[in-house]
């Protein structure tokens, strides 16, 4: 399980797994930079790093979590399908139980060491103190800038930002599931290709016995015409022939059914 010890670290593997685009080009954050990663978005898209924001001195990271192997990339999971184990012990963490004895308390010990791992660390030398603003670069329009960004983000753009979350993640809940039924209709047609193939082959061999016995009675019936066979060898051969008949019908019964069913997948698939 891959781990970062900050967003850095995880820029520079998204940047060497072709998951992250630079943009060194003067983009406007008004409108212009919405439409840019709404467009990357619908499409599956890298994040996007603009390093030259119009007006703006300050990098801006966008798209970072636009599809769900980034997302999963993000947990530390290397497949998408971890999702559903890491959403488990989130709704672990939201609602925790107490342990019930020291038997429950020690199968939970795995979830309870995640949870310690997720403690914040405090660090003596931090990224944010590469960027030191000396008292007398210190002003009033500085500071009314600030407190205005600020107020900005905690008014606007964290609601903003949590609804995007929100809805994000209901669009990757949704591909999942679309994912997983799709994963199924292709198990069951597979299987059921391999039965159709085997219920073919034993409706073919069926009619070719039936129609051999057919044959088999039509000499029977004249040698007993010539009083060379008995009563008790015709009916004999009429029984099997009978017999053979009914298997036919059987195993035809069997290769339809089973040919019905495919069909109903492939329509179920289309609806889907």
């Amino acid at each position: 399980m891959a781990k970062f010890n900050d967003l850095r670290d995880f820029i520079k593997v998204l940047e060497d797994k072709e998951h992250l685009k630079r943009i060194s080009l003067p983009v406007n954050p008004y409108l212009e930079m919405t439409e840019v990663c709404d467009r990357t978005l619908r499409q599956d898209g890298p994040a996007l790093l603009f390093e030259n924001p119009s007006n703006n001195k300050t990098p801006v990271l966008a798209n970072l979590f636009g599809t769900t192997e980034r997302v999963a990339m993000a947990m530390g999971a290397t497949q998408s399908k971890e999702l559903r184990e890491i959403g488990k012990l989130l709704a672990f963490l939201k609602e925790p139980e107490p342990p019930k004895g020291f038997k429950d308390a020690w199968e939970n010990m795995p979830k309870f060491r995640k949870v310690l791992d997720m403690a914040p660390k405090v660090v003596k030398k931090a990224k944010c103190h590469e960027i030191i603003i000396e008292k007398d670069e210190l002003n009033s329009e500085k500071i009314w800038q600030l407190g205005v960004h600020l107020k900005w983000n905690i008014l606007d753009f964290g609601v903003r930002s949590s609804n995007l979350e929100k809805e994000k993640i209901a669009l990757m809940s949704s591909r999942l599931e679309k994912n997983d039924v799709k994963l199924e209709l292709q198990k069951n047609i597979k299987i059921s290709k391999s039965k159709l193939k085997l219920a073919k082959a034993d409706y073919k061999s069926a009619k070719t016995q039936y129609e051999l016995l057919s044959e088999i009675l039509k000499a029977q019936d004249i040698k007993y015409d010539g009083d060379a066979i008995t009563i008790d060898d015709l009916l004999d051969s009429n029984a099997k022939v009978n017999l053979a008949y009914a298997k036919m019908i059987s195993s035809k019964y069997e290769y339809l059914k089973v040919k019905y069913y495919i069909d109903y997948l492939y329509e179920k698939g289309e609806e889907k």
